[in-house]
């Protein structure tokens, strides 16, 4: 069997090797021209990123998912009204929304996210990435035959951040889940491991606390 292969191995046509190399040579310089031009030419990065959040939205609108807003940076005041998420976004530099005791509070700058289950946030200095990351988080309900997996991603993960609190969940499932999916009261529990193989569970009257290179429960 080797000696086959190798047989068959010595048949193939250089030609065809060096036209396969060929190819993939043009499919990567065609790649790389593409993000070149797409990463200098503002106007037209515009329109793709406008395209594509087109497209996102028009998908999770169809599955009645929430999108959130294209801007760089925003902030966002997040209560439950009714079992429902209620969601007010500003744009502008000067933060100032309106906020009701208990909201959580969200400003999204770029690269990083900082929120608050307090009403507060300093958006001022420059935060700290935590080294805590979670490798899953479980959303589990008694009345779900299933459970679904959230995504937090590390943007979320900065020091001093308050995550995963009760406002928080039902902002992932409306965000991540279609609606019709999971049920959402005081009942759920969430089953998460985080990169140093913690195992925790919490309900929903807990959340989390990052720290640089740990998390606390609240």
């Amino acid at each position: 069997m080797e000696e086959q292969s190798e047989s068959q191995l010595d048949t193939v046509d250089p030609c065809v090797i060096n036209i396969l190399f060929g190819i993939s040579n043009i499919i990567y310089r065609i790649e790389s021209g593409c993000h070149d031009i797409y990463s200098c030419n503002n106007f037209l990065k515009g329109i793709i990123d406008n395209i594509s959040y087109v497209t996102t939205w028009t998908c999770n609108s169809i599955q009645k998912k929430r999108t959130e807003p294209n801007e760089l940076i925003w902030g966002a005041s997040c209560r439950i009204n009714g079992g429902r998420l209620e969601e007010s976004f500003v744009y502008e530099r000067n933060y100032s929304i309106i906020v009701e005791s208990g909201d959580f509070v969200i400003y999204r700058n770029g690269d990083y996210i900082l929120c608050s289950q307090t009403g507060l946030v300093q958006i001022d200095n420059t935060p700290t990435l935590s080294d805590i990351r979670f490798l899953s988080i479980e959303y589990t309900h008694p009345e779900m035959a299933e459970s679904i997996q959230l995504v937090l991603e590390k943007e979320w993960c900065m020091v001093g951040n308050e995550v995963l609190g009760k406002i928080h969940i039902l902002r992932m499932l409306e965000y991540q889940v279609f609606n019709s999916q999971y049920i959402f009261d005081d009942r759920y529990i969430l089953k998460i491991i985080d990169s140093n193989i913690h195992i925790l569970e919490i309900g929903s009257r807990q959340q989390i606390r990052l720290e640089k290179e740990e998390i606390f429960i609240v």
